[in-house]
């Protein structure tokens, strides 16, 4: 049993039936000295590489960027293989990446007639990429059929080993432009079938290339998951108007989680101590150094759906999230996105965790305040304070420890009426807690009101607005109270600690408080503290 505020309305005292369902939170923020320390519960658990970071991002593609400006012959061939006018390619002139005559000057172009022509570097013409791959087969594929990359199969070549090589024409054609901007200099490329690549690669690593129809080739990616949307693959799906924690909306990048890695932008602290970008941009440290002051790190934003490497002061405050090595058993039994299980902090907090290329993640920003061995993680606040740190510390975003949100909602069920659940780890509890709120209709999130008030060990943290209608008095519903304490069995004796308005009495068993406001009319109240007991419910 967790110690956590359970929430539900007065007067549906039945059974409780529900099933949980985390929901990610911002978490803390942090300076890079913390990832060099043992943060994580046990050795296994900590801050990712940025190496790391790369291999998981880039096994999670669905893409194809080996993309290249095909040579003359690999141009010719294909043109001659298959008819590129009947798959719907326009007959035009179409660069390749060999040299013509009068190489410092010249390259060579194909139609789909096929011909072949020297044309001047500097003239415009169409760019149709392709791309190269093996297989143990030649059934795979035949002429003309819908490669891998949903391009066409041009060129099948025996390599006499037990291999075959398939090369694919890009789906269309990508554009237009001149062969290079450098039109006076030799490369030396060559003309035969499998020269395309390195062709592709050597006029890109001209002295003073800027721009290309190779480069144009090797800069292409297809496919459905890229490096230019990968991050709203990755992002929590709350976006606003939803409540924090969630991203702001923007239409051309909308979050998707594929794999329930819920990344949710918790702003960061610049190195001066100032916080900015909580709710739209989030950044996340890496283990790595980069120099003596910066480390490397992944960043994403609302209106971009990339995930950006950069290199940040070790004097920020970032996002982290751990991970761990997977054993041989999730490896063999689970799939990426695969939830596996949770885990537990130093300071008790709990977080669901996701399998991404052989490795498990915190599916959660980390909220820990304590390393290892039980030692505080110094929380600094001040900004002349973090401006002077040469060692591990965290902070809260605007030093508001309601943007931490180290609490998971939970949706319950209850008499068929659903709730939200906010669950506490039991980092400052000893027993578990139940907060029960008197709605008469669904609560309303209001900043202001949103406050964390504490007495003896009792925790409030939410406010509802309800419309009263005819309105109930403070006996009406102490009337509610004690018909719900009855219902769950508190004993005369143990009621005796329920009171109204701002008292509260620890007798040993429950704290109560009613308080609300009138504003306006009176149509409307503010009922801030209701019900908490300290008692247990068995999960059902």
């Amino acid at each position: 049993m967790k110690d956590c505020f359970y929430q539900y309305r007065l007067g549906l005292v039945d059974k409780l039936m529900y099933s949980r369902e985390y929901e990610h939170v911002y978490g803390n923020l942090y300076n890079w000295w913390v990832t060099q320390q043992e943060i994580g519960s046990t050795s296994a658990w900590r801050v990712p590489s940025d190496a790391e970071l790369t291999a998981m991002l880039e096994s999670l593609y669905d893409n194809y960027d080996d993309w290249f400006l095909p040579s003359q012959n690999e141009l010719h061939t294909a043109f001659t293989n298959v008819d590129f006018a009947a798959l719907g390619y326009p007959n035009v002139y179409y660069w390749s990446s060999t040299e013509g005559g009068a190489p410092a000057t010249e390259a060579q172009v194909v139609i789909l007639a096929p011909g072949i022509f020297d044309h001047l570097k500097t003239a415009t013409n169409s760019i149709l990429p392709f791309r190269s791959f093996d297989r143990n087969n030649n059934t795979d594929y035949a002429l003309g059929d819908e490669g891998p990359a949903g391009g066409r199969i041009g060129i099948i070549v025996d390599n006499g080993d037990g291999t075959w090589t398939y090369y694919e024409a890009a789906p269309a054609v990508i554009g237009t432009g001149t062969w290079s901007n450098i039109t006076d200099t030799t490369v030396g490329t060559s003309f035969a079938i499998g020269d395309g690549q390195a062709n592709t690669t050597a006029i890109i690593a001209q002295a003073g290339h800027t721009a290309s129809a190779a480069l144009s080739c090797d800069d292409l990616e297809t496919g459905d998951i890229t490096s230019a949307n990968i991050g709203n693959h990755l992002k929590s799906t709350r976006v606003d108007p939803d409540e924090h924690p969630r991203w702001d909306e923007d239409l051309a990048n909308v979050p998707l989680d594929t794999w329930g890695f819920g990344a949710l932008p918790g702003g960061f602290r610049r190195a001066n101590g100032t916080f900015t970008s909580v709710g739209y941009y989030g950044i996340w440290y890496s283990s790595t150094e980069d120099g003596a002051d910066d480390a490397w790190g992944r960043d994403m934003d609302y209106d971009d759906g990339a995930v950006d490497r950069d290199s940040d002061s070790k004097n920020c405050a970032l996002s982290i999230r751990l991970v761990r090595n997977a054993t041989g058993a999730e490896i063999a039994a689970l799939s990426d996105g695969d939830a596996a299980a949770d885990y537990t902090g130093n300071d008790g907090k709990t977080y669901s965790t996701v399998f991404l290329n052989n490795l498990i993640w915190l599916a959660e920003n980390l909220a820990e305040t304590k390393y290892r061995n039980g030692t505080d993680i110094p929380k600094v606040t001040v900004s002349a304070d973090w401006i002077a740190l040469t060692d591990g510390a965290y902070c809260a975003y605007d030093n508001d420890d309601d943007y931490a949100g180290v609490f998971h909602v939970t949706r319950r069920t209850y008499n068929d009426v659903e709730l939200d659940v906010y669950e506490y780890p039991p980092g400052d509890a000893t027993e578990p807690y139940i907060l029960i709120t008197n709605m008469m209709s669904t609560p309303q999130y209001d900043d202001d009101a949103f406050s964390q008030e504490v007495t003896t060990d009792i925790h409030i943290v939410t406010s509802y607005q309800t419309d009263k209608g005819g309105g109930r008095d403070s006996d009406l519903m102490m009337n509610d109270l004690m018909e719900l304490l009855i219902n769950m069995g508190v004993t005369p004796a143990e009621r005796r600690g329920v009171i109204l308005m701002d008292d509260f009495v620890d007798n040993g068993c429950f704290f109560v408080s009613l308080s609300y406001e009138s504003y306006y009319d009176g149509a409307y109240k503010y009922i801030r503290k209701i019900l908490s007991i300290k008692t247990t419910i068995d999960e059902v």
